[in-house]
C-alpha cells in the first residue's frame, strides 16, 4: 500500500501490515515494481539528516509459511550475507547451536502479555533435547549476559550434554554463527532473528519451537491460524530442514492435570 505521507509526501514507500492478504501483497509489490521501473524516480530521500533509499519496503511481521515455501529460492538468492566481513567465529560440524532469545529478560512485565515465552531450563534439558544423544556438544547463543544463560547451561550439563556459552560477540556475529552451523540449530519460533538465520543458513535441521501456556494460547492461535503447526512444506529443502515443535510450560502442565482430574 502506498504511504504518501511518508518522508516528504513521497509516493514510493510501501507498508505491509499484519492483516495483509496475499492479494494485498501481490498488488503492493506490483506497484513497487512499477516505481522501480520509473526513469525519473529519486534514489534517496533526506529526512531529519537521515538518508533513506527509495523505493522503500517496510514489513512488520515475518513471512508466512506459505509465502516462504513459494519464494524460498528467491529469498535465499536475494539476501546475501557477507561472511568474510561479518563473521568472527564459525560453528564446528559437530555442535548443535541453541539460540536463547530471552524475551522475558528484555520485557519482564510486558513479555507474557504480548504472548512471548520460552521454555524453562529444565524443560529445555529434559524435553526440548529429550531425543538428542547425551554427550553431544551444545553451544548457547544469546544477546544477554552469561548469568542470564547460566541456568540453561547448568540444566543441560546436568543431563549429560557438553555445553558452552558463546559470548562477547555482536548481534551480526551471532547471526553468522547460527548461519554457519551445519548440524542443527534450535530456537524459539517467535524470534525473527533465529528464523531468518534458519532460512538463510546451512544447518541440516532447524528446530523452531513454541511454548503453549495460559499467556501464549491466544498468540499461538493467531500466529498459526490458516497454516497450522502441521503445515506441510513443499519445497524439498524446507521439507528436510525446518521442523516446528510445540511444548507446554510447567503452568500449562498443571492446568491440564487439574482439568483431567476434574473430569474423572
Amino acid at each position: 500500500k502506498a504511504q504518501t505521507d511518508w518522508l516528504g509526501k513521497n509516493n514510493t514507500f510501501l507498508f505491509i501490515d499484519n492483516e495483509s492478504t496475499n492479494e494485498d501483497m501481490d498488488q503492493s509489490l506490483k506497484y513497487w515494481k512499477e516505481v522501480l521501473d520509473r526513469q525519473d524516480r529519486p534514489s534517496v530521500v533526506l529526512k531529519n539528516a537521515s538518508m533513506v533509499s527509495v523505493p522503500h519496503l517496510f514489513v512488520n511481521r515475518y513471512i508466512k509459511n506459505e509465502q516462504l515455501d513459494l519464494h524460498f529460492d528467491d529469498i535465499r538468492d536475494f539476501f546475501r550475507f557477507d561472511h568474510e566481513r561479518c563473521c568472527k567465529l564459525r560453528a564446528s560440524a559437530e555442535e548443535i547451536v541453541l539460540h536463547m532469545r530471552l524475551f522475558l529478560t528484555e520485557m519482564p512485565r510486558r513479555g507474557r502479555l504480548l504472548g512471548f515465552e520460552e521454555l524453562s531450563p529444565m524443560k529445555v534439558a529434559n524435553e526440548l533435547f529429550h531425543n538428542t544423544n547425551r554427550g553431544e556438544n551444545i553451544t548457547i547463543l544469546s544477546r544477554f549476559s552469561d548469568h542470564n544463560v547460566k541456568p540453561y547451561k547448568d540444566a543441560l550439563d546436568a543431563v549429560g550434554f557438553q555445553t558452552r556459552v558463546l559470548s562477547g560477540q555482536e548481534g551480526v556475529e551471532d547471526f553468522c554463527y547460527l548461519m554457519s552451523a551445519t548440524k542443527e540449530i534450535v530456537g524459539t519460533e517467535q524470534s525473527s532473528f533465529f528464523k531468518f538465520a534458519a532460512v538463510l543458513g546451512n544447518a541440516t535441521k532447524a528446530r523452531l519451537y513454541f511454548v503453549e501456556s495460559p499467556d501464549t494460547k491466544e498468540k499461538l492461535l493467531s500466529r498459526f491460524r490458516g497454516s497450522g503447526f502441521d503445515y506441510q512444506w513443499k519445497h524439498p529443502l524446507l521439507k528436510r530442514k525446518i521442523v516446528i515443535e510445540k511444548y507446554k510450560s510447567e503452568v500449562q502442565d498443571i492446568l491440564d492435570a487439574i482439568a483431567i482430574n476434574a473430569t474423572v
